[in-house]
């Protein structure tokens, strides 16, 4: 077994991977755990892909992870401690599209430069906090995509502004089951005998963590990562996904949270084209098929 796959295995092995999206989304944290900075922003329907799941799965296998629910007794010390707190780590927002006035522009700061700003008798001083950030939310108005796949009314039902989701890194947009899904779900769930992580295992991800992230592999990016952006560019409205100089970035940081995960000095061209297809899988979920992908996108 590859040590990709080892720790993959270990993030919310309870959460059944009904459907591509929900193994994504799996693969997205992983990533995260690994990275400097990279946030994601997952906007799909209530119950779909198990927050809570996750949320008991990473407070395992995490060095450092904090959960805040907004609007509920999580968030009363505030974003800003909270992101302290965790450190360099992961914070799970859920429903952050319900975040004050205040808390969203501290969102701001640490999703766009890890830092927590401190006003302090008249001056500002800036507190380092380099998490990462995973988002969560429903789309408006009542919680369901009225259209998924339709771009246009997709990104009408988005919860937050597009000056907030231009700062993720990574956009996950999850439908709801099918009915074959739901039913291999709840099957999953009577048959499912061992739903949480062992503690030695535990022990062993967080322990790796630590070591490889003081890893800092180089990689030159290969020229068929700047089509694809160049292309993503140039279709920019067939897609929900925000075409970014963060865009970018993220692709960076998930090439290199791969290379640490295989404990290695160099970004590879496997996790070049390992990353590729993430972020590929990433578009899947604004509703896009393959062959419209391979058409456009990665001529």
């Amino acid at each position: 077994m590859n040590d990709f796959k080892k720790f993959y295995d270990l993030v919310a092995p309870q959460v059944y991977e009904a459907n591509y999206q929900v193994s994504l989304l799996k693969e997205a944290i992983l990533y995260q755990i690994f990275a400097n900075k990279l946030h994601c922003l997952v906007i799909g329907h209530p119950s779909v892909g198990g927050k809570s799941f996750f949320r008991k799965s990473l407070e395992l296998v995490c060095p450092s992870f904090d959960y805040a629910f907004v609007k509920g007794w999580t968030t009363k010390i505030g974003i800003g401690e909270t992101a302290l707190r965790v450190g360099e780590g992961l914070l799970m927002l859920d429903e952050v599209h319900k975040l004050s006035t205040s808390d969203m522009a501290i969102l701001y700061d640490l999703l766009q430069f890890q830092v927590i700003k401190i006003s302090k008798f008249g001056t500002n001083e800036l507190l380092s906090a380099p998490v990462n950030v995973i988002g969560m939310g429903n789309p408006k108005p009542h919680g369901y995509w009225n259209a998924y796949g339709n771009v246009q009314l997709m990104r009408k039902q988005l919860p937050v502004d597009m000056a907030l989701l231009r700062r993720f890194h990574i956009n996950i947009f999850l439908r709801d089951y099918s009915d074959n899904e739901f039913d291999s779900v709840n099957k999953f769930k009577e048959t499912s005998h061992n739903p949480f992580v062992p503690k030695d295992d535990a022990i062993w991800f967080q322990n790796e963590v630590v070591e490889r992230r003081q890893l800092s592999p180089i990689g030159k990016v290969p020229e068929n990562i700047f089509n694809f952006l160049k292309n993503m560019k140039k279709f920019e409205n067939d897609i929900v996904t925000p075409v970014t100089s963060e865009l970018f970035d993220g692709i960076i940081q998930v090439a290199t949270a791969r290379a640490r995960i295989e404990k290695s000095e160099q970004i590879k061209k496997n996790d070049w084209d390992k990353t590729l297809e993430f972020y590929v899988k990433c578009l899947r979920t604004s509703g896009l098929t393959n062959r419209l992908i391979e058409k456009k996108l990665l001529k």
